[in-house]
């Protein structure tokens, strides 16, 4: 008597593959929303939830095997490229300060002032105390 063989279908774990990094990704951009929203930019935080909110789906979709939804999840990593580049702007550049008494490595946003980034005025560090010579 003969064992029947399971036949997996072309392309099986590529699709597994692939909705694997589709699910990976959709936490990622729920992470950086949500980040955004704690943040104080709600816009941004709310269009990566929603792309990953889609992009879970997406990927349930594709680890069910079926090739016509790879067609959907590739359409959504272009709007997730897309939109992610499109953020860059909105995102706070960091330049690393190694000047006066900050600690290097001290990151600081670009164009603000010391007191609106949460830090000290530059000179605003502790001094050591320093005893005078006794008279």
């Amino acid at each position: 008597m003969r064992e029947a063989r399971r036949v997996q279908p072309a392309g099986g774990g590529w699709l597994a593959f692939a909705g694997t990094m589709v699910l990976v990704a959709a936490i990622v951009d729920a992470v950086y929303g949500i980040d955004a929203i704690s943040g104080e930019d709600t816009a941004r935080g709310i269009v990566f939830l929603v792309i990953a909110a889609v992009q879970t789906l997406v990927a349930l979709l594709i680890l069910g095997r079926n090739p016509a939804d790879a067609l959907f999840g590739i359409l959504l990593a272009m709007l997730n490229g897309t939109v992610a580049l499109l953020t860059i702007a909105g995102a706070p550049r960091m330049v690393d300060r190694r000047d006066g008494d900050r600690p290097p490595g001290d990151l600081q946003p670009v164009g603000l002032r010391p007191s609106e980034a949460g830090m000290p005025e530059p000179g605003g560090y502790a001094q050591p105390a320093t005893s005078a010579p006794p008279s």
